[in-house]
């Protein structure tokens, strides 16, 4: 059966997992570099000159992008608009810095237009998009992007995660809504009106199907985002701690609790895929390395330099550990990639929080960059080897 945007939730094949996936990473970026923006104007961490080319780079990088599908005249048009919003979002926080009401209602107003522009415009170009739906979607957006701001702006961080959050799951429905339009535009075929079921196939004729064009259901997909966005999340909350407990932004006790839930939503979704006697021991190894990396920060801050080195120590044990365990449930999973991986955001990280310690800012968001750009190739790499093995296990 075919969704409303044209995927079959029942045989979504690699590339169209892909597809969508892309799309969801690609507005969940823009999202975090919003983020990082507004920190470095209200608390001053990075430089915001640095920081407003970075978030005025990846929306036009993202306007561009659109000139394949629909022309050079609507990527220069929507690309505009973007990057128009990228202005006035910094005019507004100039605004409010300020104390300058005026502005910062002109520059509001100025948002939630261009807002109305980009559904119009959207809209106007695929017939399988709604401008009332883009409407919505971009206002809410908006609001939940100024209701951050004000958290930074005020010091009231009680409701930071629960906003944060809420922007994360919009950032999926923009990315969805997106990319199930995108496709209906590129796959519709005025002469066949009707969608054909799937086939039944055996076994024997499944098995015959390039591995990359078999299919998997909504369900396993979600599945595979989830666990490949699973470094992205903690890479995004740990930095999150990391300026709570250097900057004082933010709830340090809060967003411990809310990198443990993100090992627990990760531990939930491998056992969709891998039982649940294999997640629950996956899921202990990653709450452990939360409390290492945490051990290893306070001991940090507290200049306690041999109980930094023992913690470093011990996360690299449970990296051995980890990786040897996810080699062991999935082949399609090399060991020594995953160690490399692995490894290497420990180094990341440990970087990141050191940055911090010593208020090299410009380095911290280069770090912070790096981690961001590597959490796409892992996610990648563990999406390709779920699917791989999801495949390969329906086949026996």
């Amino acid at each position: 059966m075919a969704t409303e945007g044209g995927f079959n939730e029942q045989c979504i094949t690699f590339g169209q997992m892909n597809f969508i996936n892309s799309s969801r990473f690609t507005w969940r970026t823009l999202t975090t570099w919003i983020r990082a923006y507004l920190i470095s104007r209200y608390l001053g961490i990075g430089t915001k000159e640095v920081l407003f080319s970075r978030l005025y780079n990846e929306f036009s990088s993202y306007g561009g992008m659109t000139q394949l599908i629909f022309g050079e005249q609507f990527s220069e048009t929507f690309t505009w608009l973007l990057t128009e919003n990228t202005i006035a979002l910094r005019e507004l926080v100039d605004a409010q810095l300020d104390g300058n009401l005026a502005g910062m209602e002109r520059n509001l107003l100025r948002l939630y237009n261009n807002a109305a522009e980009r559904a119009r415009l959207l809209a106007e170009y695929n017939p399988f998009w709604d401008e009332t739906t883009w409407r919505e979607l971009f206002n809410a957006y908006l609001d939940a992007t100024i209701q951050m701001a004000n958290s930074f702006a005020t010091g009231d961080y009680s409701r930071d995660v629960e906003a944060y959050d809420e922007l994360i799951d919009l950032t999926e429905q923009i990315a969805d809504y997106y990319t199930m339009g995108i496709f209906q535009f590129l796959t519709y075929d005025p002469l066949c009106t009707e969608c054909l079921e799937c086939e039944e196939l055996s076994p024997e004729q499944r098995a015959e199907i390039p591995i990359m064009l078999r299919c998997l259901t909504r369900g396993q997909i979600d599945a595979i985002h989830e666990i490949r966005m699973f470094v992205y999340e903690l890479v995004g909350w740990t930095r999150a701690y990391l300026i709570s407990r250097y900057a004082g932004a933010g709830n340090a006790e809060i967003l411990l609790e809310r990198l443990d839930r993100t090992v627990s939503e990760f531990g939930g979704m491998l056992a969709y895929v891998f039982g649940q006697e294999a997640a629950d021991e996956i899921a202990r190894l990653s709450f452990q390395y939360v409390d290492l990396m945490t051990s290893m920060i306070s001991a940090q801050i507290e200049g306690d330099a041999e109980a930094a080195n023992e913690a470093t120590r011990l996360l690299y044990e449970n990296a051995a550990e980890t990786t040897s365990l996810l080699a062991g449930l999935n082949p399609f999973w090399d060991e020594r990639v995953l160690r490399n991986i692995i490894n290497t955001y420990i180094q990341d990280t440990i970087e990141e929080s050191t940055t911090f310690l010593i208020g090299d800012y410009d380095r911290n968001i280069n770090v912070f960059a790096q981690l961001l750009r590597r959490t796409e190739t892992t996610g990648n790499f563990l999406a390709l080897g779920l699917y791989r093995y999801i495949v390969e296990q329906e086949n026996l």
